[in-house]
């Protein structure tokens, strides 16, 4: 059996940055300093990833990174090639958009497909250019349930809303 990871003790200062981090807007800052905090509440690797649906792997990595670095370990690197052509701000008016039925906005349907989206996203200049699978991406990597219909090309993907 491997070694126990756990986050190392915090300092009280530390816990009240990690849990104001944690009220943030940003997905990506939300999602580490969750790990963080659920590993400094006794919950090991494997429960974390399950609860977070990461890989633990990934669960790892954030806890190291914190007990290296502290806060400043759960930044983002820059990491190198082509910078990104949808910024985080983008992504997060792509999620509030899906999170929003279509009717609110003026359509006459009530569930999204990805290409209805699509066009909403680039007729409203959310985006300049965005494919149906890179929608699809965005959705699927911050935790929204899509269904695909079974069928051949012409088959939709559906972004159901489950209040």
């Amino acid at each position: 059996m491997g070694r126990y990871l756990r986050v190392r003790s915090l300092s009280l200062e530390e816990t009240k940055k990690l849990r104001s981090i944690a009220q943030s807007k940003d997905f990506t800052k939300r999602m580490r300093t969750s790990i963080v905090l659920e590993s400094s509440n006794g919950i090991n690797v494997g429960d974390i990833s399950k609860k977070l649906h990461l890989n633990k792997h990934t669960v790892r990595l954030w806890i190291r990174r914190f007990n290296q670095s502290g806060t400043e370990g759960l930044e983002s690197k820059p990491v190198p090639g082509r910078p990104p052509s949808i910024t985080d701000k983008q992504k997060d008016a792509i999620m509030r958009i899906a999170l929003t039925n279509p009717r609110d906005l003026g359509m006459n349907f009530t569930t999204w497909s990805l290409s209805a989206l699509q066009d909403h996203l680039q007729r409203n200049k959310i985006v300049k250019k965005i494919s149906g699978s890179w929608i699809r991406k965005i959705l699927i990597k911050r935790g929204f349930p899509t269904s695909r219909a079974r069928g051949g090309r012409q088959a939709t993907t559906r972004i159901t809303i489950r209040r």
